[in-house]
């Protein structure tokens, strides 16, 4: 755990000793999230929260305590923060039921099998912010689960679990921006509100990230045409004809009827998000339908 971290550095430096409670334990810093600060937002809508960016809040609050020499008392501190942040995200507005979403490693991932142009996320390289990184991320996750509803799947991310359950009983809390592509109700982290994405400026976006790709993914898109680029061709076409224009883009950039397709798949397949569709797919995550199902029928009744 991080204490055994910050034991370690004991005879180099004075260590800043915190009890639960103390006037001393400060929030960090590191994820600040732009909240209402005198409203409380109501709905009556069923949160899905990408949870993902709380494991690296709490990492990063707890590299903060080694880097200052702080350890706290009779306490898990992946624990506490996990906690703290969670009362973060729960103060942000009111609703009558939430579920938490966790991603698969990226490895295990449908969209490692389907990537042929570029591995996915084959840029990201991992360096632990310290010893211990990974059982503070695994404490908060078994914490999270443990206490609230939460989702996981060996093979879909965070972004796939949101997708496929979202509908008009439910809104997103992401930091993603990728989610955009999903039609219904958002929490937007940066205006504390919530705001609406209809059909057509989802599909919209998605065509957009066709083209331009994704690079934190390490997701080509059409290499050359970026923001301007995609906005020239998107200019005045929505729907079907921006998805023709897409795919026309593809077959010039490959000069191959063939190739082009391809590589449009490819892209749709690693940028588009999982939604409900087709009855082998909602068999065999049938468990998530379920517990959406389950906290939906739970809200009605406290009404």
């Amino acid at each position: 755990m991080a204490s055994t971290n910050i034991n370690s550095d004991h005879n180099k430096k004075e260590m800043e000793i915190v009890a639960p409670g103390s006037q001393e334990q400060q929030q960090p810093k590191d994820f600040v999230m732009i909240t209402p600060e005198t409203v409380k937002l109501k709905t009556d809508k069923i949160a899905l929260i990408d949870a993902d960016f709380i494991k690296y809040f709490v990492c990063n609050a707890i590299k903060k305590d080694i880097e200052n020499k702080r350890a706290y008392i009779f306490e898990d501190t992946a624990k506490k923060y996990t906690q703290e942040y969670i009362n973060m995200i729960l103060d942000s507005f009111e609703c009558p039921g939430y579920i938490f979403c966790f991603s698969g490693n990226s490895s295990n991932t449908f969209r490692s099998a389907v990537a042929f142009e570029k591995k996915y996320k084959g840029t990201r390289t991992y360096e632990p912010l310290y010893d211990g990184e990974l059982q503070d991320k695994t404490t908060s996750i078994r914490y999270i689960r443990d206490r609230y509803p939460t989702l996981l799947y060996r093979d879909l991310e965070a972004d796939d679990i949101l997708s496929m359950l979202q509908d008009d009983e439910t809104f997103i809390y992401s930091r993603d921006k990728d989610l955009l592509q999903i039609p219904g109700t958002h929490y937007s982290l940066e205006t504390g509100q919530f705001v609406e994405m209809t059909k057509e400026h989802s599909f919209q976006f998605l065509m957009k990230q066709m083209i331009t790709g994704d690079v934190v993914d390490n997701i080509p898109g059409i290499v050359g045409i970026g923001e301007v680029g995609a906005e020239k061709i998107l200019t005045n076409v929505k729907g079907t004809e921006a998805l023709m224009a897409v795919l026309k883009a593809y077959f010039e950039k490959e000069k191959s009827l063939f190739n082009g397709i391809d590589a449009f798949v490819e892209s749709w397949n690693l940028l588009r998000l999982r939604n409900k569709r087709g009855t082998y797919f909602q068999s065999r995550y049938q468990s998530a339908f379920d517990v959406l199902q389950m906290i939906k029928l739970n809200a009605k009744k406290n009404e």
